[in-house]
């Protein structure tokens, strides 16, 4: 499952950005948890298993930050793919941007008519330039299966790969704590405490 080599590229990434190393417990992965005004940025692999006949796990990094809002936020964006336009052809919740480049990249789900005041076109071309395929904000049940407590909510993206490229884990960090700015600024998040 996960190996010594898993913590060693744990232990690395967490030197790099000068965040805390967690080792690798039980079933779950080694983790970097990175720490921006308060938020932890949880960075780390996760193995996700498909049941049925025979059980598959694929691994992908994950990332994720969860705070605290007293508002109502939902936002999923999704890659936009013809498969991805068919599929939600008919979905509630789709909402327009007036930023070309997030509008032609991604179909975007919110509660927020208004969705460039959380992504601005600074952080729709970060989310371009570092191919993230889906990124989540939300509080149900939790985006890997943790049940929040009432007003805990989850900023998470992930990477259908192990040992994505640290340099991407980066960019996405820096994705991160652009739109943790812009939630603190028209949502009044919170730190955990």
């Amino acid at each position: 499952m996960f190996t010594e080599e898993n913590n060693k590229y744990w232990t690395d990434f967490s030197a790099t950005i000068n965040a805390d190393f967690e080792e690798r417990k039980y079933w779950h992965s080694a983790k970097a948890i990175y720490n921006y005004k308060g938020y932890n940025l949880v960075f780390d692999d996760y193995i996700h298993y498909t049941g049925g006949r025979a059980t598959v796990g694929s691994y992908v990094t994950r990332i994720y930050c969860k705070f605290v809002c007293s508002k109502k936020i939902y936002l999923k964006l999704e890659k936009n793919s013809m498969l991805s336009k068919f599929l939600n052809l008919f979905s509630k919740n789709k909402v327009a941007s007036l930023n070309k480049i997030l509008q032609s990249n991604y179909i975007v789900f919110s509660n927020e008519d208004n969705i460039d005041k959380i992504l601005s076109k600074t952080i729709s071309d970060k989310l371009v330039s570092t191919k993230i395929e889906n990124l989540f904000i939300d509080t149900k049940d939790g985006i890997w299966g943790d049940n929040l407590q009432q007003n805990m909510y989850e900023l998470a993206t992930f990477k259908d790969v192990s040992k994505t490229d640290q340099n991407d884990l980066q960019k996405i960090k820096i994705v991160f704590e652009e739109i943790i700015d812009q939630l603190e600024n028209y949502y009044h998040i919170k730190t955990i405490s």
